[in-house]
Order: C-alpha cells, then structure tokens, then sequence
C-alpha cells in the first residue's frame, strides 16, 4: 500500500515530487546564472560590443544619435565604476528577473489558482532561463537590444496586471505598460512603435481594454520620452533633431536601414543538425509530459527524461569540453520545441481543449507570439535570427495554451517543459562560449587578465587578443597619449581599442567602416565635432585593413593625413580581431599642429564643423 503523507493528505511519492521537481528547475536555472556570471569576466568583441561600451560610458558626448540606450545605461555604468564584468552580470540578472516575472504572472493567470504559488515560484525559474539567449553570440554587455528585450518584458509584466476594473494591481500594471513603453522608445524606437499596435489589440481581445487607462498610460509614456528630451538635449527640438539627423546620416551607410527594407517576409533555414534536434526534442518533451500527468507505469520515463535534461544542464555548465554541437544562426529556433510539446500536451489533453480555454487564454498566446518579431522589427538583419533572442516568449505561448487543461496534480507536466527549456539554453549558450563572435577561440580558453577601459575594470583575454590591447596600450603611452584624448578611428573596426585607450572617440562611438557609405557617414559626423577637438585629435589607421576608412575624408576640415600627422606607434592586430583571420598593421599618428584650430575654421567656413571654441 502506498504511503500517504500525513501532513498533506495525498501519497508519499506525490509529496516528494512537489520537493524534487521544483528543486530541480531552480538548481538548472541556477547553475545556468553562475555560469554566465562566471564568464562575464572573460573575452571582449572589439566591434559591436565595443560599441555599446563607448556609447553607455559617454553617451552625452554626441549630439547625434539613433540609439538612445546609452542614456538609460549610463547610470548604472558610472555606479559599477565602469566595471565591465559588473555591467555584463548586471545585464544578465536583470533581463532573468524580468523573465520571471513575467512566466511567474503567465502561470498564475492561466493556471487559475490550480497551482501552487512556490510551485509556481520554481517553475518560474525554470522557464525564465529562455530569456538568456539573448547571449546567444556572446555579446553579453548592455545595448539596445538587451533595453528592448527588458522593456518589452516589463511591457508584458503590466499587460498581465493591467484589467479594465482598476484596483491597485491593475492601476500598477498600466503603469508598467506606460514605463515599459518608454524603455522600448529609448532601446529601439522601430520596436516601440510596433509595440504601440501589438499592445492595444491585445487588451481589446482580452476583454482587458479601458480606453481611459490606454489614454492616460500613453501620456504618461510621452511625458516620461520629454523628460528625457530634456535631460539629454534641453529642448524637444535639439532631441526631435538627433533623432532626424542621426537617421540621416545612418542611411548614408547603404546598410538597409530604410522603411522599406523594414516591412519585409525574411526566411530561415535550420542545418541538419538543428533539423534533427527540433525533430527529437519536441515529440520527446511532449512523452515526458504525459508519462508524468498521472501516478502510472509510465511516470518512471518521465522522471528519467527530467534526469537526463537536468543532468545535460549541469554537464554543459560543468566545464567538460564537449564537440562543437555545430549550431548555425538560427540556433535560438530550437526554444520552438518547447512550444510544439506545449502545443501537443494540450491537444492530448482530456476534455474539450476550445472549451477550455478562455478569450484571454487565446490573446495572451498570440501576443507571445509576435513579441519575438516585433523585438526584432526593424533590424537591418534576418528577423528571424534577430528573433530567436526573445525566443521566450514563442515558449511561453506554447505554455499558456497548456496550463489551463491542467487539473489536479498534473503540474508536473511543465516540468519537462521547464527543464528543455533550460537544456536548449544551456546547449546555445555553450555554443556561443565556443566561438564567441568575432573572437578567435573559446572563452574558456582565455587566460590572460588584462585592464580594459575604467581602472580596476579587468577582463580575461586570449593570449593573442591581450597581447594586441597590451602593445597599443603601451605604444600609445610612450608616444605621450594620456586617457581622454580625441582619437579619430579609421580603421572602421576598432572602437574596443579605444575604449581600452580610454580615449575620446571623436564623431560617433564606431566610425564604421566596410560599407558602401562609410566615408560619407564619417564626414558627416566629423561635421558635428568642434574644431578645437579635430585639430589636437589623434589617428588610428589601418592602412590596408578590410574596413578601413580613407583619409581623404579629413579634407573637407583641412587636415591631411600626409601633411598634418607624424607616426608614433604602430603594431598589428590579434588574429581573427574584427572577425578577420589574418593580423593587420595599425598605426597610431599624432598632430602636429593641435593648436591650429584657425586652420579649420577657414576650411569649414561654410558650416561644415563647428566655430572654434
């Protein structure tokens, strides 16, 4: 006869289940976090990444601009004291706390009360670790797309609260809604304003909508975007101008940043690899479901398949070096096995599946599942490859079409759920940790602490990288270079050399270089760099780089490359450094004449740079 716990009334081994099952979706999240902390400290992008770092640590420093997260980002930047690492783990904690947030107020509304509020803590864990694919290339610093992947979570988080009653809950989820909505303006407007539409239509079909609360939160989103106008230009014109000019001159890049290239149907294509794995995951965490619905002969699978999945977490994040599971750019596609078992368990289900979910059940699904694409909307990349980052949310509409047929102690369904979601993460994550982007080699591998940009801030670093950083380092130095300098960077591609510098990247945080509209992007933002700047601003060249920018794009400010500069340091890039294999040489050139700012005055006579001051 089976043993019935006396202090819960329902079978010995049920009890146990309600410890082991929960235990084992925190200790997956949790060892994925202490993973992902851990290597915080290790490898750098000198590219993209780099960029981001330049932009949140002086992001006032330009009055032209697209992006505006360097603004949101700079507080938090200047209390860690510029410690990378710091800012990374930050990022990386506060993007999971918003995931569990949201999963934690998904399964509460759709379970109706059926489950367990620290059942619904743990399973929360578990399946918040899906937000951390937005690693997935390992490029773990703030930027803006970890602000709108943040803000659309806390947008959710509102949407979830907010009712057409209004009660103190509902009346904070407005709220929510409205500060949600400014952080996705400031992380990405393109997304904001798809967020706008998206918002709207599923409070309408939730049977959620109050006109006069939608109102309301969408002057508090206004006011909340003056305000910051104000903090960061003074004026709404001077903001309203950045804005404008920064589009403007974006275009002059030819990258696809164009309204029309942003309405479009992109396609994806998984390699036989993933194909295999979406083949075997989905139906497989879809039986482990079912064996653990009920106390059977079957339940022991279910048990061992969440063994295993849990088991292959811990593996991953162990340190065991294991192959390259070669996993292509749509890697973060595979998250849609945890849908389709979602999907699948809940057609299975006993009793009538339409009859049993609710109008909200149905909005709430489809909002996860454009939420993905609208984080993406308006990159100038594949969307669905830039939507696999907040795979989440496609899990989770999987999960709210799932919980509502749950009955009884059929929780333990989710756990297999939670626990692949953990194991796809964990399967990604390893391999973004194996060729991190543009890097040349595994972070693991890295060996070498080198300081990198605010004192004290200390990064872990291939042996090849460091030595790259160290030699500029100490050629800069001994040409005289002291942290603050102006530098322009024609190189195109290494903004991270001089954050490391700690210098003044003149005209935008990343001159870039290697498109069909890089020298006039480059003019362009020179245009809005004070004379007093340009003339005693250093140069970094790479004179047969991939990426590098011709000098020629001085001359409209009176300067010449030949004429007006002196060599004093050069060495040569790290292997693999910008993402190309072989190593280039960099120079780095002095002014000579850095108190000549008449001669760029009568240079630019026609308004092309800024008065001297």
């Amino acid at each position: 006869m089976q043993q019935v716990d006396p202090t819960r009334g329902v079978p010995a081994s049920t009890s146990t289940s309600r410890l082991l099952f929960p235990v084992s979706c925190a200790a997956g999240s949790i060892a994925l976090l202490a993973w992902l902390l851990k290597y915080s400290h290790y490898g750098v992008d000198l590219t993209d990444e780099a960029y981001y770092l330049v932009w949140i640590a002086n992001p006032f420093l330009y009055d032209v601009s697209v992006h505006l997260f360097g603004f949101v980002y700079h507080p938090i930047y200047r209390l860690l004291q510029g410690d990378i690492a710091a800012l990374r783990q930050a990022n990386i904690l506060v993007t999971f706390a918003l995931a569990w947030l949201v999963v934690a107020l998904t399964l509460g509304r759709s379970a109706r009360g059926a489950i367990d509020s620290r059942l619904r803590v743990a399973l929360s864990f578990g399946f918040a670790s899906g937000a951390l694919l937005l690693v997935d290339n390992w490029l773990p610093s703030p930027s803006y797309n970890s602000l709108a992947q943040q803000a659309l979570l806390l947008t959710v988080s509102g949407l979830l609260l907010a009712d057409r009653e209004l009660h103190r809950t509902s009346v904070a989820g407005w709220l929510l809604v409205a500060i949600g909505g400014w952080l996705t303006f400031m992380g990405k407007p393109s997304t904001a304003a798809a967020l706008a539409v998206c918002a709207p239509v599923y409070l309408f079909a939730a049977g959620k909508m109050n006109w006069r609360m939608l109102i309301v939160t969408g002057i508090v989103a206004a006011a909340l975007v003056v305000l910051s106008a104000l903090a960061i230009d003074g004026s709404l014109g001077a903001f309203a101008r950045r804005l404008g000019v920064g589009m403007e001159y974006l275009a002059h890049l030819q990258g696809g940043h164009t309204v029309q290239n942003i309405l479009r149907l992109d396609r994806f294509q998984l390699n036989a690899r993933e194909k295999a794995l979406l083949a075997v995951a989905a139906p497989a965490l879809c039986v482990a479901g079912l064996c653990l619905q009920r106390w059977r002969p079957a339940r022991p699978f279910g048990l061992v398949a969440c063994a295993m999945l849990l088991a292959a977490v811990l593996l991953l994040v162990s340190g065991v070096r294991l192959p390259d599971p070669r996993l292509g750019v749509y890697k973060d596609l595979l998250i849609a096995a945890v849908a389709f078992a979602a999907i699948g368990l809940a057609v299975v289900a006993p009793g009538n599946l339409l009859g049993t979910l609710r109008r909200g059940d149905w909005a709430l699904a489809i909002l996860f599942l454009v939420l993905p694409h609208v984080y993406a909307f308006g990159t100038n990349g594949n969307y669905w490859q830039a939507a696999g980052a907040a795979g989440l949310f496609w899990a989770m509409a999987g999960v709210v079409l799932l919980v509502p047929t749950l009955a009884g102690d059929r929780w333990a369904t989710l756990v297999p759920l939670a626990l692949g979601t953990q194991a796809i993460v964990a399967l990604v994550i390893y391999s973004a940790l194996l060729a991190p982007y543009r890097q040349p080699e595994p972070l693991w591998t890295n060996r070498t602490p080198v300081e990198f940009g605010a004192p004290g801030s200390r990064l872990v670093l291939s042996q090849d990288n460091a030595r790259y950083v160290e030699r500029a380092l100490s050629g800069a130095r001994q040409a005289g270079f002291t942290p603050g300098t102006p530098v322009i960077d024609l190189t195109g591609q290494s903004p991270g050399l001089l954050y490391a510098l700690r210098a003044m990247n003149v005209g935008h945080p990343w001159i870039v270089g290697g498109w069909p509209g890089s020298a006039p992007f480059t003019q362009a933002h020179l245009r809005h760099v004070p004379c007093k700047d340009l003339a005693r601003a250093w140069l970094l060249t790479e004179p047969r780089g991939p990426r590098s920018v011709t000098g020629e794009v001085l001359a409209p400010f009176g300067l010449d490359v030949g004429r007006d500069y002196q060599v004093v340091g050069s060495w040569e890039t790290a292997p693999g450094a910008g993402g190309y294999a072989q190593p280039r040489l960099q120079v780095l050139m002095k002014p000579l004449r850095p108190d000549d700012i008449a001669g760029c005055a009568r240079a630019t006579a026609g308004g092309l740079a800024h008065a001297p001051q």
